[in-house]
């Protein structure tokens, strides 16, 4: 943070930490800097006046930029023979959380002011400013200073996707935030991803037996989310501005230079550009939640949409469909354009090339679960577990683990799960041939 702008926001906390007349506003304002320079009496007189009205209502941000913009005060420090030093920090008083808030109405912790989220988070001022402003300034290398490991993942269909881990100790904070924020919030009920009680089979189930799917992809969904719309999320649950400005960088990160120097960079979808702002990174606990609740108002745009239209949506991550009765080929465009459109107006963009429009006649599939007349597996995904079971069986299952899966057995168990919760009667038969595999430590 430039000196300038930090020396503002001091400015402001004095101000704003006793009674809003101007006689006692100075004489905080001198207890801050240790002394009353030519220029400080003057900027005192001039904030008072612009903020008298509606003192008790101003934020410290507004005030600190108030100040910060004020010519006064920047030409006083530019004439001042010594650097302008501040010499005590007066605390905002913590206001409660409104009875209305989202906050107070789901339960959420009272965070009044940066010590509640201090004290909450069991962090020092020092680890909060570490982990707030050094997470994202040095942009130069993805050092051991930084609070997040990078890992280029190959895309199914080629190209290559980031995955931004945060380290251990960050990890710990989000999960927390995550757990105690954001998992209580209500989401809109078109969303099936990140979600409990949800899943791609609950988001495949709401499209089963209808006559036309229309499919959508969402390009870079967790990065296309940035820090003011996590701001502004986390601000509408009722916590004040340092609580929430300090959450969202908790939450948000900047993309070091050298990973997106990276070849794999070239296959971002939107490109680089919303990497080097501070977004959600994918691999983050609160992302999913985060990505969910800044997508709300697309989900009641494209639901409302889709009910006046007949139709069904649902969203899981960044894959949407609307399905329904049978249109011409012009009407599916306008209805693709508007969906575009609506996107682009939410902060998000559409991958075209993974749009798609599918009639009963082919095979309908959401989320890798077919839907032309039930909830099924497809035959093709069916037919490769199988084979590899088979295959584990004849030939031991340690040779069939050509990608190199950590726990192999848990692996083909949790495949087995996902068919038998679509189709149990297959599930079954899997099961079964499973359960004839010998595993090398079973026979030692």
């Amino acid at each position: 943070m430039r000196y300038d702008r930090w020396l503002a926001a001091r400015l402001a906390d004095a101000y704003q930490s006793g009674a809003p007349t101007v006689r006692e506003m100075q004489q905080r304002a001198v207890v801050t800097l240790g002394e009353q320079p030519t220029w400080l009496a003057s900027l005192t007189r001039r904030m008072w006046r612009r903020f008298q009205q509606g003192w008790e209502g101003a934020s410290a941000y507004a005030l600190s930029e108030a100040i910060l913009a004020d010519r006064g005060f920047q030409q006083g420090l530019a004439v001042s023979a010594r650097p302008v030093q501040v010499r005590h920090i007066f605390l905002p008083p913590p206001r409660a959380l409104p009875p209305d808030s989202l906050a107070s109405q789901y339960g959420l912790p009272a965070l009044r002011c940066a010590g509640d989220l201090m004290h909450w988070l069991r962090l020092t001022p020092e680890d909060l400013d570490w982990l707030t402003q050094a997470r994202g300034a040095p942009r130069k290398a993805a050092s051991a200073l930084g609070h997040y490991t990078y890992r280029w993942l190959d895309k199914p269909r080629g190209g290559a996707r980031l995955l931004e881990a945060p380290k251990v100790w960050l990890k710990g904070i989000q999960r927390r935030i995550y757990q105690e924020i954001l998992a209580p919030l209500p989401l809109h009920e078109a969303v099936h991803g990140f979600r409990a009680q949800r899943s791609s089979l609950t988001h495949a189930r709401v499209h089963v037996g209808q006559a036309l799917l229309l499919k959508f992809d969402l390009k870079d969904f967790f990065p296309s989310v940035g820090y003011p719309q996590v701001y502004r999320v986390l601000r509408r649950l009722g916590y004040g501005h340092e609580v929430t400005r300090l959450l969202s960088r908790l939450c948000t990160q900047v993309t070091p230079n050298e990973i997106l120097r990276s070849p794999a960079a070239r296959h971002l979808e939107r490109g680089e550009e919303l990497f080097r702002r501070a977004h959600l990174p994918q691999g983050a606990p609160t992302s999913p939640a985060l990505a969910n609740l800044v997508a709300a108002h697309l989900d009641r745009r494209l639901s409302a949409l889709a009910d006046s239209m007949g139709r069904r949506y649902s969203r899981y991550a960044d894959d949407f469909v609307l399905s329904g009765a049978l249109m011409s080929p012009g009407a599916i465009e306008r209805l693709q354009a508007l969906v575009g459109a609506i996107a682009l107006e939410e902060g998000f963009v559409l991958n075209t090339r993974k749009s798609a429009v599918i009639g009963q006649g082919a095979r309908q599939q959401v989320g890798g679960v077919v839907v032309n007349a039930k909830a099924n597996i497809s035959r093709k995904d069916y037919d490769e577990l199988k084979a590899v079971l088979h295959n584990c069986l004849r030939f031991g299952p340690d040779g069939q683990n050509r990608q190199g899966h950590g726990d192999w057995a848990a692996h083909l168990r949790g495949k087995i799960a996902y068919v038998a919760g679509i189709n149990p009667q297959k599930g079954r038969k899997l099961l079964a041939l499973y359960q004839r595999i010998i595993w090398p430590q079973e026979s030692a």
